[in-house]
């Protein structure tokens, strides 16, 4: 059986062995036509004429979200595309597309203790804060270490003679318990009216007039009056802790003047020219 012969010639289409009947009938509203082709013996393969470009995806230049609250409709529609270039053989097209979407909904407020955590040791206490403690790899509570300034109520007005090396009170600063250790810090003076014997020291002790030493002033020879002026000062080569006070303890400070010379002259100190205050400086952990 002799088989229709379709060849491509180029950019055409060659039939031959076939039979070709146009109908007399087009459609008016787009002016097409039909062309009927028989092959002999009722079988024929059409070839492709011409191999396309493979097509490609489009491209989204933008997409832009518009969040709608939650529980809110959505606007219809809720996507819009909008061309940009409608590409063509080999070229991709380009869109922009808006999307409306609702928002999530509000999660519920959590909460958070800090007193509950698992790195934290000790007791939460007013005015207290956390402080990192490397040894024991936690958190703990520690109290500020910030010291007020401490004075005394009242100054004694003092005067006659006093033996050698015995200590004349002329006031105390009373501290209450602080929850740290701490030593103190002191600032004072007296004017002492006496002779050119007088040898007046100034000192302040913890407890009483013969406790540890923790502010010391020197007095010198041949003034009749002289201004002695107290700082603080613990003895050279004092133990370790010496002049601390423990945390949680009160303590009081006595400011005294001790006659230093071998003399019988007498001298006197005036409150309204001694002064006396200290500030607590803490001892840090270790």
């Amino acid at each position: 059986m002799t088989q229709p012969g379709i060849s491509v010639d180029g950019n055409s289409l060659v039939i031959s062995n076939a039979t070709i009947t146009v109908e007399n009938a087009f459609d008016q509203s787009n002016g097409a036509a039909v062309i009927i082709i028989t092959p002999a013996g009722g079988l024929g393969t059409l070839p492709a004429l011409l191999q396309g470009q493979p097509g490609l995806p489009p491209v989204l230049r933008n997409i832009t979200t518009h969040p709608v609250p939650a529980g809110t409709a959505l606007p219809s529609p809720s996507s819009v595309w909008t061309p940009i270039a409608p590409g063509g053989p080999g070229v991709a097209s380009v869109y922009d597309l808006d999307i409306w979407v609702n928002s999530g909904e509000a999660g519920t407020a959590g909460s958070y203790s800090i007193a509950g955590s698992t790195d934290l040791s000790g007791t939460a206490t007013n005015n207290w804060t956390l402080v990192w403690n490397a040894i024991s790899n936690q958190f703990e509570y520690q109290p500020l270490y910030v010291g007020a300034t401490y004075w005394p109520s009242t100054i004694n007005n003092t005067s006659g003679f006093t033996a050698q090396n015995t200590p004349r009170t002329l006031t105390s600063i009373s501290v209450p318990a602080l929850p740290f250790a701490w030593t103190p810090v002191m600032f004072g003076q007296t004017v002492v009216t006496g002779t050119v014997n007088t040898v007046i020291e100034l000192t302040a002790n913890l407890g009483s007039a013969s406790g540890q030493q923790v502010g010391v002033g020197f007095g010198v020879t041949g003034q009749a009056s002289q201004t002695v002026v107290l700082q603080s000062g613990i003895p050279a080569g004092s133990a370790s802790g010496y002049g601390q006070v423990a945390a949680n303890s009160s303590a009081t400070i006595v400011l005294s003047a001790t006659q230093t010379a071998n003399t019988t002259d007498s001298w006197a100190t005036s409150s309204a020219t001694t002064s006396f205050q200290l500030t607590p400086s803490p001892v840090p952990p270790s």
